[in-house]
């Protein structure tokens, strides 16, 4: 992650200067290290070998990626790159269909359980707000990609949730984290890139591992979902 973060950084000054001579190089070199920072860390990633710190940092590179996107997506959108904004299709189109209203579900109530709890969280209600709108964001994020049949479009919620959001998953603060598992059971649904193998199930097994027994409760749905055997 090192090695991802440093090479990321050779080229951020220009990020201050993206123009449509340089837009392609900078999107295709922020793609290939956030791609392969995720492909590093796949399926045969032991969760308990890998600190919360280091997803936030894989999370950070797709900040990083976004904010070439939205400073030249018409400049990429002509370019040879442009395939890259839309790369396929969403995963498992039979059993998305099957789990499509189940995802949406869950993640209302989750999201009116967290209201809920800003009454008697022990966190500011500012704070507490933070894990409640990240969590908006992943629905909201989850049915534009249904809409859209664009697996590319889950990627974007480590980009559209607040620096605070991540803050609080760095501090091992609970509901952060179970927000954190909910994304991983929607990464598993919906993304088929063989660099994103193994990741929904792994930021699950992430989440649950620096949880105890009353938070682990609160991701058996991730849990289930990560866990499930592809036949069923």
């Amino acid at each position: 992650m090192r090695h991802h973060s440093h090479a990321l950084s050779l080229f951020v000054p220009l990020l201050s200067d993206v123009t449509a001579q340089n837009c392609h190089s900078l999107f295709a070199c922020s793609f290939l290290i956030s791609g392969f920072s995720f492909a590093s860390h796949g399926l045969n990633t032991n969760p308990s070998s890998m600190h919360v710190n280091e997803v936030i940092e894989a999370f950070k590179l797709i900040r990083g990626t976004s904010v070439i996107v939205e400073k030249a997506r018409p400049w990429i959108e002509q370019g040879d790159m442009r395939l890259l904004l839309k790369f396929t299709r969403c995963a498992q189109r039979t059993l998305r269909s099957r789990l499509v209203h189940e995802v949406h579900a869950r993640l209302e109530a989750l999201i009116s359980q967290q209201a809920d709890r800003i009454r008697t969280s022990q966190l500011p209600t500012s704070l507490t707000a933070v894990v409640t709108r990240s969590t908006r964001h992943l629905l909201e994020i989850f049915d534009s990609s249904i809409a859209s049949d664009n697996q590319i479009t889950v990627l974007a919620w480590p980009a559209v949730i607040e620096s605070a959001s991540l803050d609080l998953m760095q501090q091992i603060e609970p509901c952060s984290l179970v927000t954190l598992a909910h994304y991983g059971a929607v990464l598993h649904i919906t993304t088929s890139a063989w660099w994103m193998q193994g990741w929904g199930k792994f930021l699950v097994n992430v989440a649950a591992a620096h949880l105890d027994d009353i938070g682990r409760s609160a991701i058996a749905w991730p849990l289930a979902v990560v866990n499930k055997n592809a036949d069923e």
